[in-house]
């Protein structure tokens, strides 16, 4: 799985804490896995990845889904466990991709 981002911006930013960092930091963000998974503008890309970061991290990792402070709903798109690999799906479109490395490659 692959994520690009363009176009980081951060027009509302007006402080510095945690949570106003993770909202107002935003950019183009585009989700692939072989092919384009998912797209969206002005996306909480900071927040993505500090979720990222915290779920690889986790010696008890599960399947990954990302609840933002700044999304009405939980993101449309998870990792999920297929075997000893990963499968990135869309719950929107219902699509899911191939199965990732090993679950204990990444």
């Amino acid at each position: 799985m692959e994520l690009r981002y363009s176009a980081l911006a951060a027009p509302d930013l007006h402080g510095r804490s945690e949570a106003e960092v993770f909202v107002h930091v935003e950019a183009d963000l585009v989700v692939r896995d072989g092919a384009e998974i998912y797209s969206e503008g002005a996306f909480p890309v900071v927040e993505l990845a500090a979720a990222l970061r915290e779920w690889q991290t986790s010696p008890a990792r599960g399947d990954f889904e990302f609840t933002s402070l700044s999304l009405e709903d939980r993101w449309q798109v998870r990792i999920v466990a297929a075997g000893d690999r990963w499968r990135v799906v869309d719950d929107v479109t219902g699509a899911a991709r191939r199965p990732s490395p090993a679950r204990g490659d990444r």
